[in-house]
């Protein structure tokens, strides 16, 4: 497997006494994507994940993630995208089977790719939409920057639920009020205000 050194770690033990995450590395596929630069594998080795938005919505879901009863054994990321939550799941919950969701298929096809090149086997990505009927159960379902996308949100918003198992947890954040503002100081200060909703 490839060393990598990762921007954060942390341990998590839960109460049935599984130990996860001794090494995850959110955005780890900027190292092993062949589209990704020099230049911005660098920044990414030195910063992370530099889009604002993006990592205060992967602090969110690691604070949500804290709470859970126990280690999920399936996990959904609806509308998954280049795959960051996805990844960044499987590598902490390695007992879980992860399936990344999307409608775009390049980036689907790039995630799989990606996938083999990191050595995770329990990962998958899947070209779908979240307003169509989604096979579960899943233990945990997480749809990070995808409703507000949306026409048919109450559509997706029940086809997440049927998908929750009968003990699920569902992370939907969900930007309101006014538009995004410019100023980071500001934009920390609105993504507060972010709603987090248990389906």
């Amino acid at each position: 497997m490839q060393n990598i050194r990762w921007p954060s770690r942390s341990v998590h033990l839960f109460s049935d006494g599984a130990l996860v995450e001794s090494m995850v590395g959110f955005g780890e596929q900027r190292l092993v994507r062949s589209d990704v630069g020099l230049a911005h594998r660098a920044a990414f080795r030195v910063l992370g994940v530099a889009a604002p938005a993006h990592y205060l919505h992967h602090r969110y879901l690691r604070r949500a993630l804290v709470h859970l009863d126990s280690a999920p054994r399936t996990i959904l990321d609806a509308g998954c995208g280049s795959g960051d939550h996805s990844f960044y799941l499987a590598r902490r919950f390695p007992q879980a089977q992860v399936l990344g969701i999307d409608i775009d298929g390049v980036l689907i096809a790039r995630n799989c790719d990606v996938a083999r090149a990191l050595r995770l086997s329990n990962v998958s990505s899947e070209t779908f939409s979240v307003t169509e009927l989604i096979r579960g159960p899943f233990d945990i379902i997480v749809s990070i920057d995808v409703l507000e996308h949306l026409v048919e949100q109450r559509r997706a918003l029940r086809h997440l639920h049927a998908a929750l198992g009968p003990r699920g947890v569902s992370l939907v954040p969900h930007p309101h009020g006014p538009a995004v503002p410019r100023w980071l100081g500001e934009f920390h200060a609105w993504a507060e205000k972010s709603v987090w909703r248990r389906i």
